[in-house]
């Protein structure tokens, strides 16, 4: 994972979130985790190292692709939704290029500031996440084709579709539209409810650019938020706290920001102390997996934490610039018990020279090439 990247996310969009004001609450008890009492293991007791699939994805000036991007893996297709280029790709599971899904544009077919996607393995369609100026969803065949679309008058970077076939909108400070809630439970034209209210000083932050906010499995819906420690299981417009995470000194709660002077003072403070934030939440049946930044003026630190709800087991790895596969890969899913990272090919040398069982896997790669996707499985059962 790039210093840059890492930094953009915990520094450049350390925008200040608000306080949680919840509809409903669920009686159900709560699981405090205290982090410090999470048995420490190394990363090749949870991944798999000795058996990777290595996806290298065909590479074209047509189809370039940044490492900022989302991706999916369904129905033996690859998805790729790049935030740099604002283009959608498609490619099978064996990494060939098969075709774009939309186009850039502002016809009405198109789009042009794309943050998020969702596969409706039913409907063999891809939904595309617009929010500028509001959030505008459209909807494609895997082939390309456009079908429909939908929007709304509020703004989000992030959404996520249950069993009902509505939606959850994550939309995170918006200032400017003076939106008061950060989460819109919706179906395509109408706005069920509004989940965590906004209710700090105005004009403090911007959206905060989070990864995998929310996640599904077979239990339901689950939402985090970067700075905060809870897990969230979400039900229509129900919402039910499950997990907190306690970081002793270094946690980060709702009511600390009315004790925010300013946003430059907020990240100085923050960071002198150090402060853990979540970068990606993961799951697979009942287990979570959760990708941790811990951020102070000594630098940077990377955790995975592998937790199993179902039979009450957690272990966490950490690793430092170091170990270059996964200081230089990107966690970007957890599907069927097994682990997707991908890894920029300038990288691969420096990953083959750490791990030599990857060296024959990328002798095709050029430095220049697309992101390779490696697959590991999970040596954890769960």
């Amino acid at each position: 994972m790039k210093l840059s990247l890492i930094l953009i996310s915990t520094v450049t969009f350390c925008l200040l979130f608000q306080n949680c004001n919840i509809k409903k609450s669920s009686t159900t008890k709560l699981k405090t985790i205290p982090f410090d009492s999470i048995k420490t293991t190394t990363p090749e007791e949870i991944f798999d190292l000795t058996d990777v699939t290595v996806i290298p994805l065909e590479t074209s000036k047509a189809f370039l692709i940044s490492d900022n991007v989302r991706l999916k893996i369904s129905d033996k297709n690859i998805f790729i939704l790049d935030l740099s280029s604002k283009q959608m790709f498609r490619f099978n599971e064996e990494g060939h290029f098969l075709n774009t899904i939309g186009s850039i544009g502002e016809g009405p077919k198109e789009y042009l500031h794309p943050v998020d996607f969702i596969i409706d393995t039913i409907k063999k369609s891809v939904e595309i996440l617009e929010n500028i100026p509001s959030a505008f969803v459209k909807r494609y065949n895997y082939d390309g084709s456009f079908i429909s679309e939908f929007k709304f008058d509020f703004s989000a970077i992030s959404f996520i579709k249950d069993k009902s076939s509505n939606y959850y909108f994550y939309c995170g400070i918006n200032d400017y539209s003076g939106d008061k809630y950060r989460v819109k439970y919706t179906d395509s034209t109408k706005i069920y409810a509004e989940l965590f209210k906004n209710t700090g000083k105005p004009g403090i932050g911007y959206f905060p650019y989070d990864i995998d906010i929310f996640s599904d499995n077979r239990n339901g819906i689950f939402f985090k938020e970067h700075f905060f420690s809870s897990i969230y299981l979400l039900d229509k417009d129900s919402v039910r706290k499950i997990i907190e995470f306690d970081f002793g000194e270094h946690s980060f709660y709702p009511e600390d920001l009315a004790k925010i002077e300013s946003t430059a003072k907020f990240l100085s403070t923050l960071t002198e102390k150090g402060f853990y934030g979540f970068m990606s939440l993961l799951s697979y049946n009942d287990t979570f997996l959760f990708n941790l930044i811990f951020q102070s003026n000594n630098g940077v630190k990377i955790y995975y934490l592998l937790y199993d709800s179902g039979n009450n087991k957690i272990v966490k790895t950490s690793f430092d610039e170091k170990s270059s596969l996964f200081w230089n890969g990107r966690l970007r899913g957890f599907q069927n018990d097994k682990f997707i990272f991908t890894l920029d090919a300038i990288n691969t040398k420096s990953v083959s020279n750490q791990l030599p069982s990857l060296k024959s896997k990328f002798q095709n790669v050029n430095e220049d090439d697309n992101p390779v996707i490696l697959i590991f499985k999970n040596k954890i059962k769960t």
